[in-house]
């Protein structure tokens, strides 16, 4: 079978297939563009989880030094309450 494909036709194809060329073109840079903006906001997100863990971990080791402090405070109180509680009997 022979296709003949007149001058006309030709420059019709041509220009179809430079339109798609330019279409495929224009979504790969798209796909591309969205990639980018991808890997910058899970570098972003990655970044904040970094900070809250930190924050976190700031956190509490703060608040068991609060605890541990706390414990401390109460330990004297109660080897000091009895005898406070002597003083002010005898008063």
């Amino acid at each position: 079978m022979l296709i003949l494909i007149f001058p006309e036709q030709s420059k019709k194809i041509k220009l179809t297939a430079q339109s798609i060329d330019g279409r495929l073109n224009e979504m790969l840079s798209l796909v591309q563009d969205l990639r980018d903006k991808l890997e910058k906001e899970s570098n972003k997100l990655e970044k904040e989880k970094q900070d809250r863990e930190r924050d976190v971990k700031s956190l509490s080791t703060q608040l068991d030094k609060e605890r541990a402090d706390r414990k401390e405070d109460v330990e004297a109180l109660r080897r000091v309450s009895p005898y406070v509680h002597v003083r002010s009997l005898s008063s």
